[in-house]
């Protein structure tokens, strides 16, 4: 249950196998795709294509068996190593720019290669036709995966004619046309063009461990990279399905308490707008209360010296009904800033001689923090004495 649990997240539903072969410069593909249920592979599906840009699933991955015309085939006597079969199949090869596979039967091995430029070209249009290559495999050995199920006969595939005895592969002989018989595997019929496309399907599950070849690595770089594009793409729909329960969770849920929460919302902004108002009224008192102090520090040590100095200066015939420094402009209301009349003395009173009066204000214009003295009142109030008011502009109480 778990192993087809695992699959299934890693592959999905379908599995593939392609062999990709040319002739005359022209490559043509043969495909093989499957589906698999209780760990067999069934409903099999063949399909030959001259184009994988159309008519090739997107988005799939494939085992990739390469036959085409860069691809070389030589038989030698098995030896103890890999590069000792490569070097005596090929000699004076740089086995540094080729990748090779080696199908050992008995004490043959027959050795195929191919330039890695030339593979690394063939993976690159797969990938541009959003196809990954999950596993490289070069010449016929892959077939070393159905032999079992082979009988002792000569089997044609899209590309070579291969001789078979004992589950082994005897003689190879490559083909100019490609397969037109088809065969017996395991009840399955299968066209010959499709043998080692259906052969390489089990690399799903075996991965060739034996396998005698260099592209191990490039076998490893392919699996992580598709295994990385498939954690990242399932990762992103399960994220996103995640998601999209998690809102419906919130929806029927929580959808009753949508009236409640714009209840506490409208009396969060009602308490909002009260300490807003609450705030303004105190930066207004704060301000007045700054403006007062600010009056009264500026005022007060020079009121004392100017009020004193105009007492002193008044005759005996002038009484003060009322001394103000720097008196309000207009009554304090709430909505309005406090302004009072800057450097500025009102003195109001009554006069009992009009001549002393007058010296008086020559007087007191003379003095020299008095800038100017101007009359607002004066009248008779009886027969011997009058009402007078004047004002007084002083300097400024911060410069004397």
């Amino acid at each position: 249950m778990l192993s087809s649990l695992s699959s299934w997240l890693t592959y999905g539903k379908t599995f593939s196998a392609i062999e990709v072969v040319s002739k005359e410069g022209e490559e043509y593909y043969f495909l093989v795709t499957s589906q698999k249920k209780k760990g067999e592979f069934v409903d099999l599906a063949f399909t030959s294509i001259d184009s994988l840009e159309s008519q090739v699933e997107k988005k799939a991955h494939a085992q990739l068996i390469i036959n085409t015309d860069q691809v070389l085939i030589e038989r030698t006597k098995a030896r103890d190593t890999d590069n000792a079969m490569v070097s005596a199949a090929f000699p004076d090869l740089n086995i540094s720019e080729f990748y090779y596979n080696i199908y050992i039967s008995n004490d043959e091995a027959f050795i195929a290669i191919c330039r890695k430029k030339e593979i690394d070209q063939i993976i690159a249009n797969f990938n541009s036709s959003k196809i990954d290559a999950i596993g490289i495999f070069l010449g016929f050995g892959v077939i070393e995966n159905i032999l079992h199920l082979l009988g002792d006969d000569t089997y044609q595939t899209a590309t070579y004619q291969l001789s078979l005895k004992d589950s082994a592969i005897m003689e190879s002989v490559k083909l100019e046309n490609h397969s037109q018989i088809e065969y017996e595997v395991d009840t399955i019929s299968v066209p010959g063009n499709y043998l080692l496309p259906v052969a390489a399907l089990i690399e799903y599950e075996n991965s060739s461990e034996s396998k005698n070849s260099n592209t191990e690595v490039l076998d490893q770089k392919l699996t992580d990279t598709f295994y990385q594009k498939t954690f990242f793409r399932k990762g992103a729909t399960f994220i996103v399905i995640f998601l999209l329960v998690g809102l419906l969770i919130n929806f029927l849920f929580y959808s009753n308490y949508f009236k409640e929460y714009n209840t506490l919302n409208e009396q969060v902004q009602l308490s909002e707008n009260h300490l807003e108002q609450f705030q303004n009224r105190k930066a207004i008192v704060e301000q007045k209360e700054m403006q007062v102090n600010r009056i009264l520090q500026g005022g007060t040590s020079y009121s004392s010296f100017y009020l004193n100095r105009i007492a002193n200066s008044k005759p005996t015939t002038i009484q003060f009904t009322l001394l103000e420094f720097q008196p309000m402009l207009r009554s304090i209301r709430p909505d309005k800033p406090i302004e009072v009349a800057t450097n500025q003395i009102v003195v109001s009173g009554q006069s009992d001689e009009k001549s002393e009066f007058s010296n008086w204000l020559d007087e007191l214009d003379q003095m020299q923090w008095v800038s100017s003295v101007t009359v607002l009142e004066y009248g008779n109030q009886d027969n011997s004495t009058d009402q007078f008011s004047i004002k007084l502009e002083v300097s400024d109480v911060t410069q004397n």
